[in-house]
């Protein structure tokens, strides 16, 4: 936002006519510099103070506060000391207010114009982030559904392993019968032997004497009786009947022993009719289904983190950028409406001087006139910004697990069968279980620690544009702990932690109260979450938010006095912790370390519960409820704790958030008298200090 150019300066007083910057001329406010300078031994401040300043300092927003501030105690001085005054510097308090409002006023609206373009060309690199996730989204369940989709590696490998399982079992069978085979040919090979035994045993009797001393066998002369030969001819057949059991019980033992032998690849039967070589071939099978497995999750694990990490880089990225132009804006905003507020007041001043004529500066009416001008409300509205909320970076699928971890493991191979049918004799016998090695060097995203839930802020402090103790605005009661605003016609309500004893240092002098304004006690007051939910509703496709509608969408501080009368209401803005900015904010809130802290404190610090998280950062890093603390519970906070109920950080429930005392103020000087601030001096450009006195670099 370059400072304009002032095409045209003041009429000179001697000839009114109007001069370019490139010629000599002398600035109009010189006049009034001449003026102030002869009345100096009436004037109750230095000289250095009571000057008008050049013109080129009143248009540039780098110069603007402190021209502005000069310009209103020197405008003050005049409207106080009237003596003296000319018709001719009346004449150029005229013009000069005429010029302000011509020039000053329309640069202020043409900076905020620009703001807004910039603020809405920052947002526009999230108009296609929806489009984006989809995108990766696609390509990330691309490379999942190749090991988890439908007929992909894990169904493969399950089928595999079960038809390997069954096969184990073929194979085992098989070779007990073939046992079973050959213990029965053993069996008939014995019983042939006895059988032949028996028949020769029947025809080579020896000789041998009865005992009636008859020769047996008989000789030759003897005759064989007919029962003898019938016994000879039993005992053959029954030879022959075992010769054939025993032959064919041989012949049967090729075909039931040679699908199964002992070395599977000497099967004579082929694969077709070998169980034994089916569970091989189809073992070997499975153990390269299951490399390919873990080769493709590894893969795409190694893909998903690739994608992940570009799509959180990319939209990370872009929501920075934007979070820096907003705060910046946000910066600015404040400050055009505190410039537009002294504005308004210095020209109000300069007209008083052509109210009354010379020497009447003691007068009751000068003296109101200049009342009304430091106290008049004006009105800022048309400076309001509508800030539109980034969107959440939306769900994408998770990390696959590492091929070689128990998830994985429990998850992929949870429907493989028992191998061999869970049988532990065919178990021992047999090769059989899942390969076990395995190697996978794909990594998670590399972690980047920040933001929640690994650091919180910081928040830059912001008026939230609410009238306080007013029907018409904002009201406590610090007692019910409740508070209600008015707002665009409707009511909002909600709830306040306890009020609690300030301890920050320097925020008076921050919010520039002073007197019986400055704060006493502090609570944080939590939003309203119908209301927000309907602000939602209301909003159409894209939701845009004032710093009123911050405030009633995230809740903000509110500060009350001794006689416990609301001085401040803040609404908290993100500041990216790398922004440096040339003007600053009224406060920045910063914070330590997270602090993890079992549910029972929690409970004991936010006895009132917890509430809804409302910003879209904190949802996406994890955070489920907060609470404010600042009651001492917890001994790490002494100046108070965000205290956060999460899913983030594994081992830890509730995480808490420590405000620090690293907070920088400055002698904030002259700030603006509204009605909310309550300070009695008078109006000035100096909105407040920007915190941390060595803020951290973009390397940090």
């Amino acid at each position: 936002m370059a400072p304009l150019t002032w095409k045209l300066l003041l009429a000179t007083a001697a000839s009114g006519q109007h001069c370019s910057q490139s010629e000599t001329c002398e600035d109009q406010t010189a006049l009034l510099q001449s003026h102030l300078a002869s009345h100096k031994s009436q004037l109750g401040t230095t000289a250095e103070m009571l000057n008008f300043p050049k013109v080129g300092s009143l248009t540039d927003p780098s110069k603007r506060k402190m021209a502005l501030a000069q310009f209103e105690n020197t405008a003050l001085e005049l409207a106080e000391n009237k003596a003296g005054v000319t018709p001719l510097v009346v004449q150029v308090c005229n013009e000069t207010a005429e010029l302000l409002r011509d020039t000053v006023m329309s640069a202020i609206v043409s900076e905020h114009d620009t703001d807004v373009a910039m603020l809405a060309s920052a947002f526009s690199a999230f108009d296609g982030a929806e489009t984006e996730r989809t995108n990766y989204e696609g390509l990330i369940n691309d490379a999942i559904a190749t090991v988890y989709g439908p007929g992909g590696l894990i169904d493969q490998h399950i089928e595999c392993r079960t038809w390997e399982s069954q096969e184990c079992v073929d194979c085992g069978e098989c070779r007990i019968e073939c046992e079973t085979h050959r213990e029965t040919c053993d069996e008939l090979e014995a019983e042939l032997r006895l059988k032949y035994i028996d028949v020769i045993d029947t025809v080579t009797t020896p000789a041998y004497c009865d005992e009636n001393g008859n020769i047996h066998p008989p000789q030759s002369e003897t005759i064989v009786t007919q029962a003898e030969h019938h016994l000879n001819k039993l005992k053959m057949e029954e030879y022959i009947a075992a010769l054939e059991a025993y032959e064919a019980c041989e012949e049967t033992e090729t075909t039931v022993c040679t699908s199964c032998p002992e070395n599977p690849h000497e099967c004579e039967g082929g694969l077709d009719n070998c169980p034994c070589l089916n569970h091989t071939t189809t073992r070997t099978n499975c153990n390269t289904i299951q490399q390919s497995l873990q080769h493709a999750q590894c893969e795409s694990r190694h893909s998903v983190s690739g994608y992940l990490n570009l799509y959180t880089q990319a939209f990370e990225g872009a929501l920075t950028r934007y979070n820096m132009v907003e705060t910046q804006i946000r910066i600015m905003e404040a400050d055009r409406k505190v410039e537009w507020d002294t504005l308004e007041r210095v020209i109000c001043l300069l007209m008083t001087l052509s109210v009354d004529e010379d020497g009447s500066a003691s007068s009751v009416e000068t003296a109101s006139a200049i009342e009304n001008c430091r106290t008049q409300d004006v009105d800022t509205t048309h400076l309001d910004i509508d800030y539109p909320v980034p969107p959440g970076m939306g769900d994408l699928p998770d990390l696959p697990s590492s091929p070689c971890s128990d998830e994985f493991e429990s998850d992929a191979y949870d429907g493989v069968p028992p191998s061999c049918a869970g049988n532990e004799e065919l178990q021992h016998e047999f090769e059989h279980g899942l390969i076990t090695e395995c190697e996978c060097s794909a990594e998670p995203p590399a972690a980047r620690e920040i933001g929640f839930p690994y650091s919180l802020g910081p928040f830059l402090m912001f008026d939230t544009g609410l009238a306080l103790n007013s029907a018409d605005g904002f009201q406590v009661n610090h007692e019910m702990r409740a508070w209600d605003a008015q707002f665009e016609g409707r009511t909002y309500t909600g709830v306040t932690s306890a009020f609690e004893d300030v301890t920050l240092s320097d925020l008076d002098a921050a919010f520039g109260l002073e007197g019986a304004n400055v704060v006493n006690k502090m609570a944080w007051a939590y939003q309203d979450t119908q209301g927000y939910d309907d602000m939602l509703a209301s909003a159409g496709t894209q939701y845009t938010e004032t710093m009123t509608h911050r405030f009633l969408r995230t809740g903000g501080f509110v500060y009350l006095n001794a006689a416990n009368e609301a001085v401040a209401l803040k609404e908290l803005s993100h500041a990216e912790p790398a922004l440096t900015v040339p003007q600053a904010a009224e406060l920045t809130l910063e914070f330590g370390e997270p602090q993890g802290i079992t549910e029972d404190q929690a409970n004991h610090a936010c006895p009132a519960g917890f509430h809804p998280i409302t910003i879209q950062a904190l949802i996406d890093g994890g955070a489920l409820e907060y609470c404010w603390d600042n009651s001492g519970t917890l001994s790490f906070c002494p100046h108070g704790c965000f205290t956060y109920k999460t899913e983030s950080l594994e081992g830890l429930g509730y995480i808490a958030f420590p405000v620090t005392e690293s907070t920088a103020h400055s002698a904030p000087g002259h700030r603006a008298a509204t009605d909310q601030q309550g300070a009695e001096h008078l109006a000035s450009m100096i909105t407040g200090v920007l915190a941390a006195t060595n803020p951290p670099t973009q390397a940090d």
